[in-house]
This record gives C-alpha cells, structure tokens and sequence, in this order.
C-alpha cells in the first residue's frame, strides 16, 4: 500500500488537540451533539507541506445507519489523493462497507457465518458508479464463529469502529476491550485499552452555524493495537503499532487519534473542528 493510501485512510477519522486543565469544572453543554453528532469537519496536517479535509456523515432511519466520508489530501497545494467510504448497519449489524480511493476499491459483504471482499478497478476514483466497476477479485472468510474468545463479534470494519466504540464498557484506567475488525486478509482481534484520563478544552464550531467557542469536557485516553501484531502489518488505520485515541468520556466520540505511518515522520496527528 503507498503512502498516500495510508494517509487517505488516516484521513477518515481527526481530532483536536487537547492541553489537560488542573482543577477545572466539566461542563455539561446540551448544545453540542456528542451522542448523535449527524456531521463532522475534519482536518489534517502533518508537516508544512502537507494538508486534507474530511466530510463525515452519519444518517439513521428505519432502514438501519450509515457513516460516509469524504476526504481530500493535498501536498504543496495540490491534489494528491481522494477517497470515500461507506458502512451500512441494520439494527446493529454491519451489512455492508465500501472504500474507494484514486482508481480502486474494496466491498465487503457481511452475513452471520462470514464475509466477502470483492476487490475492483474504478476508473473515475471515488465519483465511479458501480456499473462501472471492474471486479479484480473476491476473497470469502466463512464460518467464523459468532462468539470467538479470539476474535469475537460483531464485525465491524476500521470505520465503523468510530461508533462502536460508544459500546464498549471502557471508563477506568487499566480496563480493556477486544474488537474484531473485518480485514481484506481475515478477521483481526484488537485490543482497545483504557489508559489516563482528564479535563480538556476543545475549541470547536457548530456546524449549524456561529463562531467557534471553547468547552470543557472529561475526557479518556484509548490505546489501540492489533491482539497479535504478526497477523497484520499495520495497526488501527493502518497506522504502525499502538494507536492514542482521546474520546468524549460518556459517548466515546473521539477527539484525538495519534500515530505512526511508514516513511512518514513523526507521529501524525489528526484534529476535529466542526460537529453539527
């Protein structure tokens, strides 16, 4: 995978950078739509040169959830890639999930006893319609067991993740979770691990409209990293080992997501500045 594919998918999920704040009071803000944020602004930096956005959308109805994204990266003020995702869920379950960068894509497709990935070419990047696409190949994981001690369900995929997060029992420092990631090689085990907790300020714009103001919130800190690193050669986001998530401490709504990509110096840092 090159560089730009894994900031492309880096690029899905951004946070803002939070300075912990001895001794102040968390205040409760009704306004801000941490439990069913429907919109996200996202933006990205690492290095002088370097720059993206991201447009994230989550929708509920009858027919079930779905997250999508969009996002931009630019060096030096050009277009160096764009990508778009989709995961749909029906009460719960992952069913589908999608991803589809500068000329290919993945679908995967979800059933209680497995999945499928089919891989293809998409001449037009992420604006490709599916009559278009030119089916490369298909992968089949069956008969996973629906409460494996290794990797247990539900599935869901490094998208979706972000909202499933909110489920985990995950509130005091030494507390651990194990998630079970649908990849293009097989179900991946994860293990998301409660680490510091603290007071933080964010500064943040409505994107209903208004200014940007600050607010202060509880906050925990979450380590994510594969359960067994030689099943897969890239951590969450395909980021290199252990990954630093800052979330909302009563919604799990992640604030902060830090980390290493190959050939990328330093550790990228990812900042959330609009929710509606």
């Amino acid at each position: 995978m090159s560089i730009l594919s894994r900031v492309a998918w880096i690029l899905l999920l951004a946070t803002f950078v939070a300075s912990p704040i001895a001794g102040a009071e968390v205040v409760a803000d009704q306004r801000q739509p941490w439990a069913d944020w429907r919109s996200l602004r996202l933006v990205a930096r690492a290095g002088p040169f370097f720059s993206g956005n991201v447009e994230l959308g989550r929708t509920s109805s009858s027919a079930g959830e779905r997250l999508e994204s969009r996002s931009v990266a630019r060096f030096l003020g050009m277009t160096i890639s764009r990508s778009r995702s989709e995961s749909k869920s029906i009460e719960g379950r992952l069913v589908e999930h999608l991803t589809i960068s500068k000329h290919r894509g993945r679908r995967y497709r979800f059933k209680p006893s497995g999945y499928v990935v089919e891989t293809f070419r998409a001449e037009r990047g992420p604006d490709s319609a599916p009559a278009t696409w030119q089916i490369t190949g298909e992968r089949r994981f069956e008969g996973l067991a629906k409460d494996s001690e290794s990797c247990p369900s539900p599935l869901v995929d490094y998208y979706s993740m972000l909202l499933y997060l909110r489920q985990l029992p995950l509130l005091e420092s030494g507390q651990e979770a194990r998630v079970c990631v649908a990849t293009a090689h097989g179900p991946v085990a994860f293990l998301v691990s409660v680490g510091d907790t603290r007071n933080g300020k964010r500064k943040l714009r409505d994107r209903a409209g208004g200014p940007s103001r600050e607010i202060v919130l509880r906050e925990i800190r979450l380590r994510i990293r594969p359960a067994d690193p030689t099943l897969i050669d890239e951590g969450f986001l395909n980021m290199e080992g252990e990954t630093e998530v800052w979330v909302e401490a009563a919604t799990k709504t992640p604030l902060e997501i830090s980390g290493e990509i190959p050939r990328v110096p330093g550790r990228v840092r990812l900042e959330l500045t609009e929710i509606r």
